[in-house]
């Protein structure tokens, strides 16, 4: 068990979460987690991430990489023939 001190965050209180918690929670800052009060106690839980809806949001998350998969692979561009499956 691990004690922290309650701060001042401008209107608001405010307590630390100790890196190792956070490590073994895979959350950082930024993450959002949910609270909950059942009596004495405050139950903070990880959140998973909401997938974002718009090309916008998605492109905050992108690292850059370009990801090859075999999904993605369609082979040569134009000699796709489709017109030769119509009947």
């Amino acid at each position: 068990m691990q004690t922290a001190t309650i701060n001042k965050w401008g209107n608001a209180e405010a307590v630390r979460l100790p890196s190792s918690f956070c490590r073994q929670l895979g959350i950082s800052s930024g993450d959002i987690v949910s609270l909950e009060l059942k009596k004495d106690k405050i139950i903070l839980s990880t959140q998973k991430p909401k997938m974002p809806n718009t090309i916008q949001e998605r492109m905050k998350f992108w690292d850059g990489k370009v990801y090859n998969s075999e999904e993605l692979i369609t082979g040569d561009v134009g000699l796709e023939r489709w017109w030769e499956d119509e009947k």
